[in-house]
């Protein structure tokens, strides 16, 4: 493994951290990539195996686990130019960090502040300061439309047109968090009871 650069096996750090960094990169490679069965496993203990079968849900259900999967919300969209698929959480379900937003730009695991800023402005007045939601999200874009250069580690990237970019993930992921209000709301009105105070007279 340092055949070719050996001094870098001096700041390799405990075999936990290193274990969790393994986990966390193919993790996210599981999830860009749920076509693909990915299978995780170290001294004969199996982490996780995704199925393989393209469903990003069912991908984040092996790395995750059900409970952590499913009050998660949809997204799903098909354009002209640009694809999108993943899934949120509900307002009442969040983080204190951004480590549960997982984002993808053809399905390369990435960081963009561009994309953090369109998610925080779809859940403003929904969470309190210092909330962050659960964020799985795959974007397809046109490859001119898109530089992946711009970091030594390709974590980050530029958008050829930010401005569309940022509506777009603003507006699917403020559309799918309407859609779940509107349905919580119908739910709660068909289980709801109605009440006539009886009234009686007096002679």
């Amino acid at each position: 493994l340092f055949f070719n650069t050996p001094a870098r096996r001096k700041f390799l750090k405990s075999p936990v951290s290193e274990g969790n960094h393994i986990h966390d990169l193919v993790s996210r490679y599981a999830l860009a990539w749920p076509e693909v069965s990915f299978t995780l496993k170290s001294n004969r203990k199996i982490y996780f195996k995704t199925p393989g079968n393209g469903a990003i849900r069912d991908a984040a259900i092996s790395v995750f686990g059900a409970d952590f999967v499913k009050n998660l919300l949809d997204i799903s969209y098909r354009g002209d130019l640009f694809q999108a698929e993943g899934m949120i959480s509900p307002p009442e379900i969040t983080r204190q960090n951004r480590r549960s937003q997982l984002l993808f730009v053809n399905k390369r695991p990435v960081r963009s502040s561009l994309l953090y800023k369109a998610i925080d402005t779809a859940y403003q007045g929904l969470l309190l300061s210092r909330e962050y939601p659960v964020v799985i999200l795959n974007l397809s874009v046109p490859g001119e439309m898109v530089d992946v250069n711009v970091h030594p580690q390709k974590w980050e990237v530029k958008f050829a047109d930010e401005k569309q970019v940022f509506s777009l993930i603003k507006e699917l992921v403020a559309d799918c968090l309407s859609k779940h209000d509107r349905s919580a709301l119908a739910s709660w009105e068909k289980t709801s009871y109605s009440f006539t105070p009886r009234v009686t007279s007096r002679g």
